[in-house]
């Protein structure tokens, strides 16, 4: 199975995001999960993430687990 260069792009991006933010929350004592949250959403505002179908179904997975929102109404 290929996977594309975009996926891996994507994949190499992230590991790079997770070891950064790892790194800033030891120098400043913060939570990991904060600082991958704001280094997130600057990189994908950037523009060096692209969404792709893997992170759309794990979006998907974790907002219909949590219960607090519903993404899809049902009609009745």
């Amino acid at each position: 199975m290929a996977i594309d260069l975009l996926t891996q792009f994507n994949l190499l991006a992230l590991v790079i995001i997770i070891f950064i933010a790892s790194l800033i929350s030891l120098r400043l004592g913060l939570s990991v999960a904060i600082i991958e949250i704001v280094l997130g959403a600057v990189f994908g505002n950037l523009g060096f993430l692209q969404v792709t179908d893997w992170m759309t179904l794990v979006e998907i997975i974790c907002i219909r687990a949590s219960g607090s929102v519903h993404v899809f109404h049902r009609s009745r």
